[in-house]
């Protein structure tokens, strides 16, 4: 096995103008007292410290990427309001994002920047926290003055996700939903079925006795797949608003243990995690060399499941949380600038880029799902069909189950919770645990590490 370390949350926040937004917004979903109170008062101190509002500009900094998904709605922002003074910074995809990333994340915290903020989620970054330090405006009223919005329109439980102390601070664009791709005969071959992966932990602990004592078979079919597992187990690792850790120790405990087993297959790169294609994870689990993908998005998803159709029969496990909900995770969001000058001019592009034509616009530049269900569901249609296209000319593929289909659609469709992935708290509780899940280290002395951090970080 090649000893390539390769951690999933390598990368950087993109502050860009990929983002998300919506016509608008009103909102179905109901908050409890508590939370609707809450936001009043939250909201009405933010309105005490609003900075003068001149609306004859908008600042954005886009990746060339981004610039192209989002080209319909700033095309027509441009024509709508050809008095703004529209100043646009475009770089390079492939350029250093990580310290790009740094400066722009100085600028959040010194009231500084675009004054649409675009983000991603990718380990340099923690939108609770920004969202608890108000770096970001409150949206609630403008969501509620807009009468176009209808929140129907889209995923409820991605939506959720942008909401702090029961305001909404910063909305998701795209999202990917957690699912396993496994063989049932591969399951049975370990004594296990779907049906035995309740929860994250159960998944953890399963896939744990699958890997044998000790690391007898690889079990995850490439890296980087529960590296967010301290999130996944009650759908948010800290509870940022009381500045405590949201999950119960014991339960914490016994899931890194079982992720010690898995430590080589999620963080060592045997090849497979550099060179392969989706597809040839999907023919690896069919042939026993590997047994669980957690798909990255819709096309890996159906890409595995395709090619192990072939010699094998595909089924799906939806990531739960301890109280078995369907997780999701957020992958790009967006937010205005707390004090920008500019929020309704920010607000109007961020609604153009939720219609319909930047939402389709952003399905055929990103493989995640947008929040916007009708564009979302159609995003599922294409990437079944291009899976199946391209993986022809890699691999033998076989045809899926209507019912397999539907069934990764609703787990897609209807997720019941979503986070975001890759904050840098969780990327330090990983790198605090690192000697424990290699032996080096005993697990209290790691985890106190990381409580020390901890403690400090969320007073700060």
């Amino acid at each position: 096995m090649k000893k390539k370390m390769k951690l999933f949350y390598m990368g950087a926040v993109v502050i860009a103008a990929g983002a998300v937004f919506f016509c608008g917004c009103g909102g179905s979903r109901n908050a409890d007292a508590e939370q609707v109170a809450g936001a009043d008062e939250k909201n009405k101190e933010d309105k005490e410290n609003e900075v003068e509002q001149t609306n004859d500009s908008l600042r954005l900094s886009i990746s060339d990427t981004e610039e192209e998904a989002f080209g319909p709605a700033i095309d027509a922002f441009r024509e709508a309001y050809p008095d703004v003074d529209l100043q646009i910074e475009t770089y390079s995809e492939t350029s250093d994002v990580l310290a790009r990333t740094e400066k722009m994340s100085a600028e959040i915290m010194a009231g500084e920047g675009p004054d649409l903020l675009f983000l991603s989620c990718y380990g340099t970054n923690d939108v609770e926290k920004l969202m608890k330090a108000g770096a970001f405006a409150p949206l609630d009223g403008l969501l509620a003055a807009d009468s176009s919005w209808n929140a129907e329109d889209y995923v409820a439980a991605v939506l959720d996700a942008g909401k702090f102390d029961g305001g909404q601070y910063v909305m998701p664009l795209t999202y990917d939903a957690m699912v396993a791709v496994a063989s049932e005969e591969g399951l049975k071959g370990m004594g296990f079925t779907k049906e035995d992966f309740t929860d994250t932990l159960s998944f953890l602990k399963n896939a744990a006795a699958m890997a044998g004592e000790p690391h007898e078979n690889r079990i995850l079919a490439t890296v980087g797949q529960l590296q967010a597992f301290p999130d996944m187990l009650t759908g948010g690792f800290l509870d940022y608003k009381d500045g405590t850790v949201n999950v119960d120790a014991d339960m914490l405990k016994e899931a890194c243990g079982a992720y010690a087993s898995l430590y080589e297959d999620d963080n060592v790169d045997d090849g497979s995690g550099s060179s392969y294609l989706y597809f040839e994870y999907g023919r690896d689990i069919a042939q026993g060399k590997s047994y669980l993908y957690v798909g990255l998005n819709m096309y890996a998803a159906y890409s595995a499941a395709g090619a192990l159709a072939a010699e094998a029969t595909p089924v799906l496990i939806p990531l739960r949380d301890s109280e078995g909900r369907i997780l999701s995770r957020v992958m790009r969001y967006a937010g205005i600038r707390a004090n920008s000058p500019n929020k309704e001019n920010a607000y109007r592009l961020l609604c153009l880029i939720m219609g319909e034509e930047t939402q389709e616009r952003i399905m055929e530049t990103w493989s995640y799902a947008p929040v916007h269900k009708a564009t979302a569901d159609k995003a599922l249609d294409r990437a079944l069909e291009d899976s199946r296209r391209d993986g022809m000319a890699v691999v033998e593929m076989g045809e899926l189950p209507e019912e397999l289909v539907s069934e990764y659609k609703g787990y897609v469709l209807n997720p019941d919770i979503c986070f975001f992935p890759g904050s840098v708290s969780i990327v330090q509780f990983m790198d605090d645990m690192r000697p424990y899940y290699t032996g080096e280290s005993d697990y209290d002395a790691c985890c106190q590490k990381f409580e020390d951090y901890v403690k400090i970080y969320l007073s700060e």
